[in-house]
């Protein structure tokens, strides 16, 4: 019995995929959003070799802007909370 073989692009779907399987089992933010935009870069790659456009145009048209952005927003927040949290505390 031979082992089948998979080319490189269905090496990175199924990569993806566990990817993305990680990112639901993440419990803090910055973390899914990183590991979002991991999996987003690897379904893009995979659509575009394996030419499956309607894939690729979801996860790069849509869903990695929208990580990024939140990822972004999230250290932003992060920054500012730790400054906050430097800064004077009188309310005077």
């Amino acid at each position: 019995m031979s082992v089948p073989e998979i080319s490189f692009a269905e090496l990175l779907g199924y990569v993806a995929a566990v990817v993305t399987l990680a990112t639901y089992s993440m419990k803090t933010m910055i973390p899914l959003r990183i590991s979002g935009i991991v999996a987003n870069i690897l379904f893009i790659t995979f659509s575009y070799l394996a030419g499956v456009y309607p894939t690729l145009l979801v996860h790069h048209a849509v869903l990695l802007p929208v990580n990024s952005v939140r990822l972004y927003q999230m250290l932003q927040l992060v920054k500012c909370i730790r400054e906050a949290a430097q800064g004077d505390l009188a309310m005077d």
